[in-house]
């Protein structure tokens, strides 16, 4: 049987394909591969859709850095200790969010009590948290019940929503729009008539080094 050079010349360089070392072969495939995406944040323009403007663009209470203080060791702990208090203006209630300069914030829980020098916050991890949510661009309603997994709870059955979806908080003891996090595993609930889902935050308690306190004076 005759091979024509064409096929020849094809086998040849399959076989050279896989005997050459995966050092040289690698490159050559990663260029072929279409590059992933990068990731939208949790507050994009996406959720624009789905809220008012002036949620993104209106004034935010200012804000108080605050150190927080070691966990300590024992088994699962969901509340912060933070080194600053009533000597520095935080009041029980404030709403507490991750550091930084976003306009929405990301939600970690609010003081519960508060010393002349230090205050604890209840986070969205202790068992007795329960507040409104949103989620998504459709803007589904859901009951955020705190615990080292927080759920999204009562979210009528065929309610849009995905995993990945932004979840703001609702609720009118806070701030209204802050972030809460995402939407993860959503499935059935126990009765079989609801829906829930997990709640994914871009945090973890143990790696929270200062939090921002929100003091209620208005500032653009």
């Amino acid at each position: 049987m005759r091979v024509s050079q064409a096929t020849a010349a094809t086998v040849a360089v399959a076989l050279a394909i896989l005997l050459a070392p995966r050092s040289f072969v690698a490159p050559l495939f990663g260029a072929l591969r279409e590059p992933a995406p990068d990731p939208l944040p949790v507050s994009s323009s996406s959720l624009e859709a789905a809220y008012p403007p002036e949620l993104f663009t209106a004034p935010r209470p200012a804000r108080v850095a605050a150190p927080v203080f070691a966990l300590g060791i024992g088994p699962y702990r969901h509340d912060l200790k933070l080194a600053l208090g009533a000597s520095s203006g935080i009041a029980a209630g404030a709403s507490v969010v991750l550091p930084g300069d976003a306009v929405n914030p990301v939600l970690v829980g609010r003081v519960r009590d508060v010393s002349g020098s230090s205050a604890t916050v209840e986070t969205i991890s202790s068992p007795e948290w329960k507040s409104a949510v949103r989620i998504g661009t459709s803007s589904v309603d859901a009951l955020l019940v705190g615990g080292l997994n927080p759920t999204l709870t009562l979210i009528p059955r065929g309610a849009p929503l995905a995993e990945g979806d932004a979840v703001v908080s609702v609720d009118a003891a806070f701030p209204y729009g802050l972030v809460v996090g995402t939407v993860t595993d959503v499935r059935d609930a126990a009765d079989g008539v609801l829906r829930e889902a997990t709640l994914s935050t871009p945090y973890t308690l143990s790696g929270l080094r200062a939090v921002d306190v929100m003091m209620g004076a208005d500032v653009r």
